[in-house]
């Protein structure tokens, strides 16, 4: 991870301006902040270089992630990480289980907009995960511009790059 100063802020647009500046009070007030990068194992690996970045950048806050439950376990434990929310993501596709399904999902937006996330990122870039996106409530909520999948209906902050290889000023 080069290029990565101590102190870190996020920056999304194509001139690469941070959005949260370090001297300023908003950077200071991110407390919160919720990944969502709930599968493909290959995804959920390569994201935690942006985790570690992340933390870096924002000691003093809290990280939670979503993932799918059976990803989860590579997961539980790891230090940086303070919360995760397991989903039962592919068992929501199923007839047989809708009304359950309806009923954790509801549970999920209950319990995503009741924690008061200050920053939240879609690193999946699906229509599902737009959807947990909107449910987390974030004051600012970041994804991928180049989503095929309809997650930037949800999401108003939308980078052009790869999170990793944007020059993410400091994460």
């Amino acid at each position: 991870m080069t290029g990565f100063s101590k102190s870190a802020r996020l920056s999304w647009t194509q001139k690469h301006q941070p959005l949260f500046p370090e001297n300023s009070p908003l950077f200071e007030s991110v407390r919160h902040i919720l990944i969502i990068k709930p599968s493909a194992l290959g995804d959920i690996i390569h994201s935690l270089p942006f985790l570690h970045a992340l933390k870096r950048g924002f000691p003093q806050a809290r990280i939670d992630w979503v993932v799918a439950h059976g990803l989860h376990t590579f997961l539980e434990g790891h230090p940086l990480i303070d919360k995760l929310w397991v989903i039962k993501k592919d068992q929501w596709k199923e007839m047989g289980r809708l009304s359950r399904s309806l009923r954790e999902i509801m549970a999920l937006k209950k319990g995503l907009g009741q924690v008061g996330y200050d920053v939240c990122i879609d690193l999946s870039g699906l229509f599902r995960s737009g959807v947990i996106t909107w449910f987390s409530k974030a004051g600012v909520k970041l994804g991928f511009k180049e989503s095929d999948e309809g997650s930037p209906l949800f999401i108003p902050i939308k980078s052009t790059a790869a999170w990793t290889s944007m020059p993410l000023t400091g994460i």
